[in-house]
């Protein structure tokens, strides 16, 4: 989606100063559509299959296993834990990638002749996107997995929590049988 409103913003760079203003209310206007319609279809899911709202905990607590556990799994090397967390929400990362690329094509084809970009300058912006997406990756991958960390520390001692709250029923119901045993 993103993409495709910056393929949108460079296609109209040559009015750009006019452009600029509607390029920010459009990316307002998509994703307020995005939200909306998200909400609205999970909303009728819900409903329709008899879902009540704590199975999105649920689903919550099985993705953060999913990945904290990936780097646990020694059957199968992974490099990066995000990768078991696209096998379970099923996203197909190979045509994301290439039309992520082609859109970057695109993009790149029409802006170094509008902004006349000298070929040095194109390199070294080249390297510095880069840079600047594997950061992004590597940051973003940090983050994601000391969040599931968290979250699962947080499941564990709930777990925990309940847990002993059951023997601790148990006890009392076992002494209460007692003292009517005895009484």
């Amino acid at each position: 989606m993103l993409l495709v409103l910056m393929l949108n913003l460079v296609q109209n760079a040559e009015k750009a100063n006019q452009y600029l203003g509607n390029f920010w209310h459009q990316i307002r206007v998509v994703f307020a559509a995005e939200v909306a319609a998200d909400w609205i279809k999970h909303a009728f899911i819900s409903k329709f299959n008899g879902h009540d709202a704590g199975l999105y905990c649920r689903f919550t607590v099985v993705l953060v296993q999913d990945v904290t556990e990936a780097r646990h799994d020694t059957t199968q090397p992974v490099l990066d834990h995000t990768h078991s967390l696209a096998r379970r929400i099923g996203l197909a990362q190979v045509p994301l990638a290439a039309i992520a690329a082609r859109f970057l094509q695109v993009v790149w084809g029409r802006a170094v002749p509008f902004f006349e970009i000298s070929p040095g300058a194109q390199r070294e912006l080249l390297a510095y996107a880069f840079a600047c997406l594997l950061a992004a990756k590597v940051l973003t991958g940090i983050l994601l997995a000391g969040i599931c960390a968290e979250g699962r520390i947080a499941e564990e001692t709930a777990k925990a929590a309940r847990r002993k709250e059951r023997e601790v029923v148990a006890a009392r119901s076992r002494i209460n049988s007692m003292s009517k045993w005895w009484a």
